[in-house]
């Protein structure tokens, strides 16, 4: 099985990170979301793999407020959204905030999970890195309780463990789902402590962006919810 045969196997439901996009954009614009009064955020890794959905999320409406951490998690603490919210257009009405997030995973050649073969290498390297180091904290208790949680790669650890995740750290499939549903938790936990609709009409686009090497990048929906001023959730359709 290859690198392309293994997409489709394992995420028969995932878009290329364009189409993706274009179908977000289309469910979004009935509800008001447009590029000029949409404030953009993107929660996807630091690695630079990542930055294609974060260049396409620019493309789309604007550039976007960077809040992602390793592995996607935003950091702990609402200080880099309070930063966030002071950017938000606010001339034409109530504001309109897009948060696209993913976790990420690579597929090998040969059709493995969980390496890539990047650029200008000549063997294959794990990605997600940092969700494979929380993956081997959270094999073992003494892994667990020994990592920082004011580090990065500890809040990653504690968020999975808190979620019972420990269970999934020999599967790098299951663990990378499990850490985009933890990604969208944290992003709508963090907008809620601010009080973030009281103003602002929300968007929370959450996925998992899936590495090929040889291919473009593809986008497998996870969640995808808007928020109006009275706290109503209502489930957008992406696919």
């Amino acid at each position: 099985m290859n690198n392309i045969e293994s997409l489709t196997t394992h995420f028969p439901q995932a878009l290329t990170t364009h189409r993706y996009l274009a179908h977000l954009r289309e469910a979004i614009e009935p509800l008001g979301f447009n590029r000029s009064n949409t404030f953009t955020c993107t929660s996807v890794c630091r690695d630079e793999l990542c930055q294609s959905l974060t260049a396409g999320v620019g493309e789309f409406w604007q550039h976007p407020y960077i809040v992602g951490g390793m592995a996607g998690l935003p950091p702990g603490g609402i200080e880099t959204w309070q930063v966030g919210m002071t950017h938000i257009p606010d001339s034409i009405g109530r504001g309109k905030i897009l948060v696209v997030a993913a976790a990420h995973i690579g597929i090998a050649p040969d059709g493995s999970l969980g390496t890539v073969l990047r650029y200008g290498q000549s063997s294959v390297t794990p990605i997600c890195g940092a969700l494979g180091a929380a993956a081997k904290a959270l094999s073992t208790k003494e892994g667990i309780s020994s990592t920082d949680v004011h580090s990065e790669i500890g809040w990653l650890v504690h968020s999975l463990n808190e979620v019972g995740a420990a269970e999934l750290s020999s599967d790098i499939l299951a663990l990378t789902l499990k850490c985009a549903e933890v990604i969208d938790s944290h992003i709508w936990a963090s907008l809620n402590s601010l009080s973030a609709r009281t103003a602002n009409d929300i968007v929370v686009a959450t996925g998992v962006q899936i590495h090929t090497h040889d291919d473009t990048d593809h986008i497998l929906p996870i969640a995808t919810n808007h928020m109006d001023a009275d706290g109503v959730v209502t489930t957008l359709d992406v696919s």
